[in-house]
């Protein structure tokens, strides 16, 4: 064989090789300054977004109004992280397929003992649990300290843990479909485009079809705010929930099924 030949090697069991690429997504994350910028970033705009609501009024220190506030607050908060954080999660997303396709590096990866299921799989996985820790996890817990220290009070709970939870599946369904649309395109615009449409369509198609919102993730954000109040949810609140987890093992299947055909 030829320096240059690149021979693809077939490994035993879908799982196989999945710990090195796990090792290796997770060096691209947590090696590099890439943590701490988006740390930052997501930090800015998701809690720094809470100053342009007046967080530091706190009404009438205790009484109706200040409750008033919190749900407000609590309210605008799930709403920051449903719309700019999905944007997030898709621009975070968008490169971790096409990128190693562009660049040759799939190919590359594929002649060592790597099975294609597993490549995908440490793809999802470490951008999945990135994404949740960045954009989910610190921006929340510094969400309670603010308020905490403004109102004296934490949200109510466990309705805002469960809200929370909405959100989160949500923006995993977004890093399933982003990583499918890479699995199928050779272009981020094409990936990035399409994910971000498909996100938009949400506040145009049920206008069009008013049922669309039970098939898709796009109220989940809303009714996490809901959750997080102590409101009552509509009797099919949780429809987009099971269709949510549904179409995110669809996005996962598909991504496994066509990084299988892939041909390098």
């Amino acid at each position: 064989m030829s320096a240059a030949g690149l021979v693809p090697v077939k490994a035993s069991g879908w799982s196989a090789g999945l710990g090195n690429m796990l090792l290796k997504e997770h060096g691209v994350w947590w090696r590099t300054r890439r943590w701490a910028v988006h740390l930052v970033l997501w930090i800015v705009v998701i809690n720094g977004f809470m100053l342009l609501v007046n967080f530091g009024d706190r009404g009438d220190d205790g009484g109706p109004r200040a409750l008033q506030k919190l749900s407000e607050l609590i309210e605008v908060f799930f709403r920051v992280g449903g719309f700019f954080a999905t944007v997030g999660v898709v621009t975070v997303t968008q490169s971790v397929i096409v990128q190693e396709k562009q660049m040759g590096t799939a190919a590359w990866l594929l002649t060592k003992p790597i099975a294609r299921p597993a490549f995908v799989v440490a793809k999802l996985l470490a951008t999945a649990y990135a994404v949740l820790f960045l954009m989910v996890l610190v921006p929340t817990t510094l969400f309670l300290l603010q308020t905490r220290l403004v109102f004296g009070v934490f949200p109510p709970m466990p309705g805002f843990v469960q809200g929370l939870s909405w959100l989160a599946l949500s923006h995993l369904f977004y890093v399933a479909l982003t990583v499918m649309l890479g699995t199928l395109f050779n272009a981020r615009g094409a990936v990035s485009g399409t994910a971000i449409g498909f996100m938009f369509a949400g506040f145009i198609l049920p206008n069009v079809l008013p049922m669309s919102p039970l098939a898709f993730p796009w109220m989940l954000p809303e009714f996490g705010a809901g959750l997080a109040l102590g409101r009552a949810l509509p009797p099919w609140a949780h429809w987009p929930v099971l269709a949510t987890v549904g179409w995110t093992v669809v996005f996962v299947a598909v991504a496994i099924w066509r990084w299988g055909r892939e041909e390098f």
